[in-house]
């Protein structure tokens, strides 16, 4: 049974990861992308080594395809819908990939509508839509993290648009708004945790200390 989950992230690290991927974005360093998103599937959802590829490869070149701004959405789209089918299939969760692919282009899309735009409601909205979909959360319980997550963008937009220099300490705020965005969200998510995750993780537990017991048995 896979270990990999979508429930047992840390806020902190995943935060320091987001933001640093986000700064890779705006740089166009693309092969650090690639290594960022790979290393945040490994370490905060536990996908196996092929699997984290996989989706960092869509990821980034779902990222790749939308940089510019004439682009092809549906392309991106395509994209993302891959990036998020690999993510469910690793993590055995149950939901659409095609809506959580659509829902992140509709950030993506209204991010970039507003950019420059500070305290857009559309944009926590859209961000809190992502999570309903991918955790099955009420709109409602998403929206704290999706304020919070939305503040971290009016952040970078301040930074990438000139009004704020690109210091380390720039950076590191929005490092911390993304970090609160997800302490949010885990809150959120783990009191609402599908009995069957931890059901499963419990049976390989005790799957675990019988294989243990056994092999002490034949060593004895």
């Amino acid at each position: 049974m896979s270990s990999a989950s979508l429930y047992d992230f840390n806020p902190r690290a995943t935060g320091h990861y987001e933001a640093r991927l986000w700064k890779a974005y705006y740089d166009r360093d693309w092969p650090l992308a690639l290594v960022l998103v790979f290393q945040l599937l490994r370490s905060q959802f536990h996908l196996s080594p092929l699997q984290a590829v996989a989706a960092a490869y869509y990821s980034v070149r779902a990222a790749l395809a939308w940089a510019p701004h004439v682009n092809d959405p549906q392309r991106v789209r395509a994209l993302l819908i891959c990036f998020y089918a690999v993510l469910r299939a690793a993590t055995q969760s149950q939901f659409n990939p095609v809506a959580a692919g659509t829902a992140e282009l509709e950030y993506w899309t209204v991010h970039r509508r507003f950019d420059g735009h500070i305290d857009q409601p559309e944009l926590a909205d859209a961000l809190s839509a992502i999570a309903s979909v991918v955790y099955t959360l009420p709109r409602a319980s998403a929206y704290p993290a999706g304020v919070a997550r939305a503040h971290a963008c009016d952040l970078v937009d301040a930074i990438t648009g000139g009004r704020q220099a690109p210091t380390r300490d720039a950076w590191a705020a929005v490092e911390h708004a993304l970090q609160e965005a997800y302490s949010l969200l885990r809150r959120e998510v783990v009191s609402r945790r599908p009995a069957a995750c931890a059901t499963g993780r419990e049976r390989m537990t005790v799957s675990h200390m019988t294989r243990e017991i056994v092999e002490r048995r034949d060593h004895a």
